[in-house]
């Protein structure tokens, strides 16, 4: 499993006990003793030797230095180390399988000891102290600009120990890199963990949450890749009509590759055959799968290794989760369960929504017979409600509001007059003006909405949509007074459909204006009766409609 890119060695050095035993190593054996990380600096607090301070005190030194201490480090973790018996030194001399005694080009002898974290390089330990006396030190003054008499100076100041000596300081220096490796790991495992444990549980807290699928899936995908730490993820949920997996969510994946494999047949090529068979299938290199279809566009898409799992909901397939891998992965065992873990969640949630959304269906469908109901009580108004439905709910579509805000627009929108039911029928149908008295009684519809609505199991959003959509934004509407954003969205919307809507169609006291004045009421009345952003979002509506239609409506 790859490393995660928050984990740091020089994290784990900073809250541990390390760097106190680094000194009191170092103070023991008479050499300074320091760590470094897998680019050659150091990530610990100790001083170089007054030698080594001088080289690396100018650019080309420093710039030496690291690039040799890299070097070196990635040499040892690439390869098996020999214990070298006898003959000259080579510019990286082993002396045992992990770490080694290497020469520097300032002809300083090091001891250095490679940290890994199973086969990643994490820095190393390096005691430095030891002149080779190799005498470079012209070449070295002239390359780095160094005073030569100072370099000369300092250089004898340096210890000259016994390869014994130096063995067993070697030994010494691993056992502390295997400590240091065994708390990477343990640190590593325990973030790992806790990444494992806030993706589930973000998903989780989703699954519960009032979001649309679509916002589920999404949460889904992203959490099963952060889970099981790759970049590429999929979900693709199962069309029984045409028996095929469609891509319905991902991450990491191009839109090339989307187009390409955007449906499988079930039964066919991997995918197809976990949905087939309802059991996890793992590929673990792509390049010699017998069972993919067109294996070339998963190399093309930088995909070397895959594992794919069923969603299922009492044995009925819902689709396929799939996480990939760019690099060649063997799947644990750990990591099954854990993918299968997800699909289970994500199964959930996808009847739940689907079972949420058939509800909503017999609940707008009941809604929309209610309002018919009404609107029977005037036969100049029958169809209102459906037309600004259509209106408010392409308003806020326009604007960008969530499914489950589109839906709850909907039904307070097929609910807005529901308060006329108390409104006697020869008030409604009259020709002429109203008296004060009947104009009362029309006034007080939104209260008798209020009043039917809330007595029910309906939202506070669709109680206030169809109670508020008389409100004006300059607060000379009815029935409170409110302006502003005291009026909820919801009613704002409703209002301008509404207002749209009467304007352009028969009532029995005028005729019904053409679609060119309406719209200039709704500007005029912008910003005094009406919200400027839900009319500005209505216009843009009617004239993309009119660019593909012809005609506004």
């Amino acid at each position: 499993m790859p490393l995660s890119k928050q984990f740091m060695l020089s994290k784990l050095i900073a809250s541990s006990q390390i760097c106190h035993t680094i000194k009191t190593f170092s103070k023991s054996s008479g050499l300074n003793m320091r760590l470094i990380n897998e680019e050659g600096r150091s990530i610990d607090r100790n001083k170089l030797p007054v030698f080594c301070e001088i080289v690396n005190h100018t650019k080309a030194g420093s710039r030496m230095c690291l690039e040799f201490y890299t070097d070196s480090l990635k040499k040892l973790s690439s390869s098996s180390c020999q214990i070298n018996q006898g003959g000259e030194t080579p510019p990286l001399r082993s002396l045992t399988k992990k770490g080694s005694l290497i020469t520097c080009p300032a002809g300083n002898q090091c001891l250095i000891v490679p940290i890994m974290l199973k086969s990643t390089l994490l820095g190393g330990i390096v005691s430095e102290g030891m002149y080779s006396g190799d005498g470079l030190f012209t070449d070295l003054a002239a390359k780095c600009e160094i005073d030569l008499a100072l370099l000369t100076a300092n250089a004898f100041r340096i210890n000259r120990l016994p390869k014994g000596k130096l063995n067993t300081i070697l030994k010494d220096m691993e056992g502390i890199s295997k400590l240091i490796s065994e708390l990477c790991t343990n640190k590593f495992l325990l973030e790992q963990k806790n990444t494992e444990i806030a993706a589930i549980n973000h998903i989780g807290k989703t699954l519960i949450s009032p979001v649309d699928l679509k916002n589920i899936l999404h949460v889904i995908v992203d959490g099963a890749a952060k889970t099981l730490h790759t970049k590429k993820c999929s979900l693709r949920l199962f069309n029984y009509e045409k028996t095929e997996l469609i891509m319905s969510v991902s991450c990491g994946l191009s839109k090339r590759y989307l187009s390409e494999r955007h449906e499988i047949k079930i039964g066919k090529s991997i995918i197809g055959r976990v949905a087939e068979t309802k059991m996890p299938i793992i590929v673990e290199d792509v390049r010699t799968s017998s069972l993919l279809e067109n294996p070339q566009q998963v190399i093309n898409e930088g995909i070397l290794s895959f594992l794919s799992v069923p969603l299922l909901m009492k044995n009925t397939m819902l689709g396929v989760l799939t996480v990939y891998s760019e690099t060649i992965h063997k799947y644990t065992a750990d990591e099954i369960q854990l993918l299968t873990s997800l699909a289970v969640q994500s199964a959930v949630a996808i009847e739940n929504k689907r079972l949420v959304s058939e509800i909503k269906t017999h609940l707008i469908n009941i809604t929309r017979s209610l309002a018919e109901t009404i609107e029977a009580k005037d036969i100049h108004t029958r169809g209102h409600s459906e037309r600004t439905v259509w209106y408010a709910v392409s308003i806020a579509q326009e604007m960008g509001l969530s499914e489950s805000e589109i839906e709850t627009i909907e039904i307070a929108t097929l609910l807005h007059d529901i308060g006329k039911i108390g409104v006697p029928e020869e008030i409604l149908l009259k020709p002429g003006g109203l008296t004060q008295e009947e104009f009362e009684k029309v006034r007080n519809h939104p209260f008798t909405s209020f009043n039917i609505l809330s007595s029910g199991e309906f939202s506070k959003e669709i109680v206030t949509g169809v109670s508020q959509h008389h409100e004006r934004i300059d607060g000379k509407g009815y029935p409170h007074g409110l302006s502003g954003d005291e009026i909820s969205l919801e009613a704002r919307i409703i209002e301008v459909a509404d207002s749209f809507e009467a304007m352009v169609s028969n009532r029995p006291y005028r005729k019904a204006l053409d679609v060119e004045t309406a719209i200039m009421e709704l500007k005029r009345c912008a910003g005094r009766q009406f919200d400027p952003v839900v009319v500005d979002a209505f216009l843009k509506v009617l004239e993309k409609r009119k660019e593909r239609l012809g005609k506004y409506i």
